[in-house]
């Protein structure tokens, strides 16, 4: 586990001499060990001593002896069924209380095997940390039983609308399927955490439990307790809130499931999104969102998901070739309220040219050149500072900015509006609510405080829609949507792209169809996600030649390139349709057991990444 050094703290000893005496009922015991090898990741048989008889159940963390080691293991079972000779007696038990169900830790097996990993690179992300205090408070609590729920599930996508804001239409999802058992809702960040605990605590008088990465060690285990030993009617969450036990029935809520917050930091790099839908043949699930995902988009073209989305009243918008300019608009806009414009990048200025040759301005190690308001000249390649700057070509020092970033817009807008208040909010100083007043917000996208806005304001277009990557259109209309969601019915906007642009046209009706459909059909046609899986793996370039040789006639892959990354290394990438999804996670995990029964150099091998 993640935390495995916390889980040596009080375990509950055997008596140094080891009692050959075994429990009296269901004495055999399945345990999962963390052997640290992956072509051993098997249940093994154990037997449970008579002094950990009232103990140990399932989800029971415990010491095993393995080979000449000790090992940590999860109990998965515990039978009456007939011991083999030769069975061994665990060691100890860890935790005084199982820390997993059964529901929970199929969830974990059927994550693993998707994913083709072993199950204890996700037992951290579903169990925090020990603290063994923590768990005297559950000794003597029951779960309450599973009710029998009958029936389909309902699986849906809610659009969410602009004029109202995204946190009230959240609670407002969660009080309406309140009667219908637990609900769990899960959301990219702190910010929007803290928002919907406060929404949530106005209107309800359940108890509302959170599960965050940023509570005290203490409270996120109590936390997990709580919610394993007690079902909670609200729980809400940031990544790892996804594998929170619950009663079947229950509702699972997951906003913006495209944000790459929603997707694990380390291998096997899970998404929320596909543990939710994991889950789904058991739960009523709910993604809430501005802009479908490609992903949830397909599943609507199926007719797995329904889709929820009300008929919007056309936004009051200009465009790059309108005769209302931005700057017009920012104008009209603080004359009843704040105003939020958005831009691409934070900094002062990211890039720049000489005024005089126009030539780029670059280090001298070939990185381009950025102005920082408080440090001067730095490179972006390889951070050099100097406090003076001459073209490389012509010998003049006069700069003429390229790209501005958040800062340097912000004073801009300054000067044009003396004696307005100017807000600048971006990843690294972020201001998450609109304060009380009138006000000129300039943020990164991603980072605008949540209020209410007279006028909205996009910069930026053609940066944000012409970058490169899986996810890159996707991110950018759902930052804009995002954005434009904030500003209240009757507000203007401004959108830094020309009125034929796709983008503009969704925004202008607030609806991404009948563009994403095109859009899927595109992604089909290319073998890209969501209709093929990907699969990286990375090593020296060597080995990586041998092995493309060997996966080119292996017949699930469709499509096999390869990328170099230096001059040692070198990515694989192998697509394979999303029909051979099962066979494709079969696949890798055979792959992987075969090259660790072999002890051969491990290689990065990625299912599903965010980026390639």
């Amino acid at each position: 586990m993640g935390d495995k050094g916390s889980l040596k703290l009080k375990v509950q000893k055997a008596p140094a001499e080891k009692s050959s005496e075994r429990a009296s009922d269901r004495a055999l015991l399945k345990v999962l060990v963390d052997t640290g090898v992956f072509h051993l990741d098997q249940a093994y048989d154990y037997l449970l001593p008579a002094q950990f008889g009232d103990s140990v159940e399932v989800g029971t963390m415990v010491k095993v002896p393995f080979g000449n080691r000790t090992c940590t293991g999860l109990v998965i079972e515990r039978s009456s069924n007939e011991v083999s000779a030769g069975t061994k007696f665990i060691d100890s038990a860890i935790t005084s209380i199982p820390v997993l169900d059964h529901s929970t830790i199929a969830l974990l097996q059927r994550t693993a095997h998707r994913y083709a990993c072993d199950i204890w690179e996700l037992i951290p992300d579903a169990v925090p940390g020990r603290v063994a205090g923590m768990e005297r408070l559950f000794h003597s609590v029951t779960p309450p039983i599973a009710p029998n729920l009958p029936g389909k599930r309902s699986h849906s996508l809610k659009i969410l609308e602009p004029g109202t804001s995204y946190i009230e239409q959240i609670r407002d999802a969660v009080l309406s399927r309140g009667h219908n058992g637990q609900v769990l809702v899960v959301v990219p960040d702190e910010k929007d955490l803290s928002l919907l605990l406060t929404s949530l605590a106005q209107r309800v008088d359940e108890e509302i439990l959170l599960v965050s990465s940023a509570l005290e060690r203490s409270e996120r285990y109590r936390n997990h307790l709580r919610a394993l030993y007690r079902k909670p009617a609200i729980v809400i969450g940031t990544r790892n809130a996804i594998f929170t036990p619950l009663l079947p029935g229950s509702t699972i809520i997951v906003f913006q499931d495209g944000e790459e917050s929603l997707v694990s930091r380390r291998s096997p790099e899970w998404s929320v999104r596909d543990i939710a839908l994991l889950r789904a043949a058991d739960f009523d699930l709910t993604f809430l969102s501005f802009t479908p995902t490609l992903e949830i988009a397909r599943l609507v073209e199926t007719g797995w998901l329904s889709l929820q989305a009300s008929t919007i009243k056309q936004l009051s918008l200009a465009f790059d070739e309108s005769k209302t300019s931005s700057d017009a608009v920012i104008s009209n806009g603080l004359k009843s309220g704040s105003v939020l414009v958005t831009v691409a990048a934070p900094g002062y200025v990211n890039s720049f040219s000489c005024q005089k040759c126009r030539n780029h301005a670059l280090c001298i190690c070939g990185g381009r050149l950025m102005i920082d308001r408080s440090k001067g000249y730095v490179c972006s390649l390889c951070d050099a500072i100097s406090s003076a700057w001459a073209c490389n070509f012509c010998g003049q020092s006069s700069p003429r900015a390229l790209s501005r970033g958040s800062s340097r817009i912000g004073e801009e807008l300054g000067r044009a509006h003396p004696g307005i208040s100017i807000i600048t909010s971006s990843g690294k100083k972020r201001v998450d609510l609109l304060p009380n007043g009138k006000h000129l917000v300039v943020a990164t996208n991603g980072a605008e405080p949540i209020g209410e806005y007279a006028a909205v304001v996009l910069l930026g277009g053609d940066s944000l829609f012409n970058r490169i990557g899986l996810h890159a259109e996707e991110s950018a209309r759902r930052s804009w949507f995002t954005a434009l969601s904030l500003m209240t019915i009757g507000g203007e906007g401004f959108v830094s792209l020309p009125s034929a642009h796709p983008i503009s046209q969704s925004l202008l009706k607030w609806s991404l169809y009948p563009q994403i459909d095109l859009e899927i059909k595109e992604r089909a046609a290319a073998d890209l996600p969501p209709y093929s899986r990907i699969l990286t793996i990375e090593g020296k370039k060597s080995e990586i030649s041998q092995l493309r040789i060997v996966l080119e006639e292996v017949e699930i892959f469709e499509r096999v390139s390869a990328l170099d990354l230096d001059g040692e290394f070198t990515k694989l990438i192998l697509r394979v349709p999303i029909d051979k999804s099962e066979a494709l996670s079969e696949f890798v995990r055979d792959f992987k057991r075969v090259r660790s029964l072999k002890s051969l150099p491990p290689l990065r091998i990625r299912l599903d990444p965010y980026e390639i």
